[in-house]
C-alpha cells in the first residue's frame, strides 16, 4: 500500500525533474531563455531519476521491515505508532487509549487485548511495559 503513493506521486514529479533538468542544461549551454519544448534527453534523464528514486524508497522499506522482523500487522503498528511519537514529542511511551485512536470504532481493539500487545512486544526485546 504504502508504495502504491510512491508510484502515482512519481508522475508528476517525472514532469518537473525533466523541466529541471532541461532548464539547467539549456542555461549551462549558454542560453539565456531555454527552448519551450523539452527534448527526448532530459526526459529519458528525468525518468532515470525517478527509477532511482523508487528503488530506494524500496530499500528504506525493506530495512524498516527487516527490523521489525515478521511482526503481525498491528504490532508493527504500535512499534511505528511508538517511533512516532518519540519524533514528535521526544517520549516514546504509550497508552492503550492512543493505540486505540488509531482504529476506527468498528475495529478499535479493546484496552486488555492492546496492553497484551504492550506485554508481546517486550517479550520480543521491543519496548518495555
Amino acid at each position: 500500500p504504502g508504495m502504491r503513493a510512491v508510484y502515482s506521486k512519481m508522475e508528476g514529479y517525472i514532469g518537473r525533474l525533466a523541466l529541471n533538468l532541461h532548464i539547467l542544461n539549456e542555461i549551462a549551454g549558454g542560453k539565456e531563455l531555454p527552448a519551450s519544448e523539452i527534448p527526448l534527453q532530459p526526459m529519458e534523464r528525468a525518468i532515470a531519476l525517478a527509477k532511482f528514486y523508487i528503488g530506494q524508497v524500496k530499500l528504506i522499506h525493506a530495512n524498516c521491515s527487516a527490523d521489525l522482523g515478521e511482526l503481525a500487522p498491528h504490532l508493527v503498528k504500535v512499534v511505528e505508532l511508538s517511533k512516532r511519537m518519540d519524533s514528535t514529542t521526544g517520549i516514546s511511551w504509550i497508552k492503550a487509549k492512543v493505540v486505540q485512536s488509531g482504529y476506527d470504532s468498528r475495529h478499535r481493539p479493546r484496552p486488555d487485548a492492546v496492553r497484551s500487545w504492550f506485554r508481546e512486544l517486550e517479550a520480543l526485546g521491543i519496548g518495555t511495559t
